[in-house]
């Protein structure tokens, strides 16, 4: 505690529980709190990330002349996740002036350096883990053509307890945002947004459920605010598990962006995220149809995610989508064919109901309240605005 009128408060109670209300802690304390043992990009990757944005903002910090690069680039076989070696890398440099295509492929060398450096870092979390989610986030990285410096600094800045699992996880959830282009990737790479990852037992436990969930408020003893609750044993490979993670951020953007204090019908607030849910696995799926799409890949078979009777909520949800929007219609209606509810999902969309009454109708029956007002609060819980 470093207010001594808390401290005081802390002293005139020692038997007694004690809670503090968040309005007597000021913001500085809160983030020392949360970020005294926070990890963070090493002065050398920094360092190079300053010479990037040097290059990439035209401010030339030398080279050879091009001709020169060209051959030097040519014979290294320089690549994008390809670094040479560091005395080869020094010959690549001179203090000469550099035009813009030299300025390109300088970015790049910088880049791998770069990657070497962050890459190492990644793994070395991702052992201390012990999740081996490590090789599958490189992969990740190479296919969606994320920068490994940025998910680093993600996995630092959003990581809830600033524990190696929560730190993977972070970095998985930064990934699946920026892979999505979503807004919320900005507030995981600033700290904003956190993710706590917790082995199942403990998430079904503590969250009661197996599926991510996001904490708007901090309440009792377990639940941060701002915070997506991850089990460990999400995968990258699977469409099924990013797609859920796709439902969280959905949540936690109807939060974050909220201006002013208001509440929430929780049937409009969850029918939103169930939405974003099936575009993204349909939009994956479609994306991913020339590549192997095994059982594992997929985290269970289309039927299981949107069978009628199985899934009720996705399937209207898809339905919904699907009804509001010809384009999507007409993208994802023509993969279904064959399945064995595919004429249930032809009759369903030339039916003059509503999908969205129905997509209610199912989260009721899942648990969810027409009654119920989900509570959307302006600068509550922990901000960690780290560097970008």
């Amino acid at each position: 505690m470093r207010q001594q009128n808390n401290v005081n408060a802390m002293l005139a109670n020692k038997k007694k529980r004690l809670i503090i209300s968040m309005n007597n802690i000021p913001v500085a304390d809160r983030n020392h709190v949360m970020n005294v043992d926070r990890g963070k990009l090493s002065k050398e990757i920094e360092k190079l990330i300053e010479v990037r944005n040097a290059y990439k903002s035209g401010i030339i910090l030398g080279s050879k002349k091009s001709k020169e690069i060209k051959a030097c680039l040519v014979k290294k076989k320089t690549s994008f996740w390809n670094l040479p070696k560091e005395k080869e890398l020094k010959a690549c440099y001179a203090n000469k002036k550099i035009n813009a295509w030299d300025s390109f492929y300088m970015k790049n060398i910088i880049n791998d350096q770069i990657d070497v450096l962050a890459l190492n870092q990644i793994l070395e979390i991702d052992k201390n883990s012990k999740l081996a989610k490590g090789n599958e986030m490189i992969e990740e990285m190479k296919k969606s053509n994320i920068r490994s410096d940025k998910v680093l600094r993600a996995m630092y800045n959003a990581a809830s307890d600033n524990s190696p699992a929560d730190q993977v996880l972070a970095g998985i959830t930064y990934m699946v945002a920026t892979g999505a282009n979503h807004p919320m990737a900005i507030k995981l790479l600033n700290g904003t947004l956190h993710v706590d990852a917790l082995a199942p037992k403990k998430y079904k436990k503590v969250q009661g459920g197996e599926r991510a969930s996001y904490q708007i408020l901090t309440s009792g003893d377990t639940n941060k605010a701002n915070t997506i609750y991850i089990p460990a044993n999400v995968q990258l490979s699977s469409i099924r598990d990013k797609a859920t993670i796709i439902h969280e951020l959905t949540h936690a953007e109807d939060d974050l962006n909220a201006t002013s204090n208001r509440e929430v019908n929780e049937l409009d607030f969850e029918a939103k995220a169930y939405k974003e849910e099936v575009k993204y696995f349909m939009d994956e799926y479609i994306k991913e149809q020339n590549e192997d799409i095994s059982e594992l890949k997929m985290g269970g078979t289309r039927l299981d995610f949107f069978d009628k009777n199985l899934n009720p909520i996705r399937y209207w949800a898809l339905i919904d989508v699907m009804k509001n929007n010809t384009v999507l219609r007409n993208r994802y209606l023509k993969h279904f064919v064959g399945e064995s509810f595919y004429q249930n999902i032809e009759a369903d969309l030339a039916s003059t109901f509503s999908a969205n009454t129905n997509l209610r109708i199912a989260l009721t029956k899942a648990g969810y309240s027409s009654q119920r007002n989900i509570e959307l609060i302006t600068k509550q819980g922990h901000f960690y605005h780290g560097k970008l």
